[in-house]
């Protein structure tokens, strides 16, 4: 039987139309596979998102902390209250007078003493603020490592002096470990051969005090205790 023009294009749009409804429908699946991908990819975009805006803060804050240093830095170096300071402490270390300043015997002296304090307090907070990442270490440290080592050494004998204090109402010497401590615990991160203060460093500065009159009463007192104290 002979097929007609009509039967024979019918057969042919309905192949086509087969042929098509199969190709849709594997780009259909197609699709569904690949958005299922897109999908699964979602989370990790969003952590990706997240990584960067954290690396951006922290690049933001790592600046933040090295112009802090370097401001510091600066300001030591001509501000007049850390320029004074820094004077008194360096003719004292140079002088080896440390031993001067536990008991004052003079007004100058005691301003003296004072001047050490405050240089010392500036390096306490420092350490402080490497420590809790307020500062930057690596460009403190490129600056300032020989001078900061090179300081603590000098005045050791005097924090450890500082750190024994006599109990008058319990006749006892206390040893105060937190006194200067993160300044110390830089200095021993940064220089294993620094000196290391603990209670058994010297003993409380019985010697010394006995050379002053005002004190030479609280070295009489009955029989001394020693303790040691872990907060101020």
């Amino acid at each position: 039987m002979e097929m007609n023009y009509v039967d024979l294009i019918t057969k042919k749009f309905g192949n086509l139309y087969l042929s098509s409804l199969s190709f849709l429908s594997k780009m259909h699946k197609w699709l569904d596979a690949h958005v299922s991908d897109f999908a699964a990819l979602a989370p990790f975009a969003i952590i990706l998102s997240v990584l960067v805006a954290r690396q951006a803060i922290h690049n933001h804050a790592e600046v933040a902390r090295k112009k802090a240093t370097l401001d510091l830095i600066e300001k030591r170096e001509s501000n007049d209250y850390y320029q004074s300071s820094h004077d008194v402490f360096k003719q004292i270390r140079k002088n080896n007078e440390f031993s001067h300043l536990k008991n004052p015997q003079s007004e100058e002296w005691a301003a003296k003493r004072k001047k050490v304090q405050q240089y010392l307090n500036h390096y306490e907070l420092i350490s402080i603020g490497i420590e809790r990442k307020i500062l930057d270490a690596d460009t403190y440290r490129y600056w300032m490592e020989s001078a900061f080592i090179r300081d603590w050494n000098a005045s050791a004998k005097f924090i450890q002096d500082e750190r024994w204090v006599l109990n008058e109402r319990k006749s006892t010497w206390e040893y105060n470990s937190k006194l200067y401590e993160n300044y110390a615990l830089k200095v021993a991160e940064w220089d294993q051969g620094a000196i290391v203060l603990n209670e058994t460093f010297s003993g409380p500065p019985i010697t010394a005090a006995s050379r002053e009159g005002k004190v030479q009463a609280k070295t009489s007192l009955p029989k001394l205790k020693f303790r040691v104290i872990n907060g101020i």
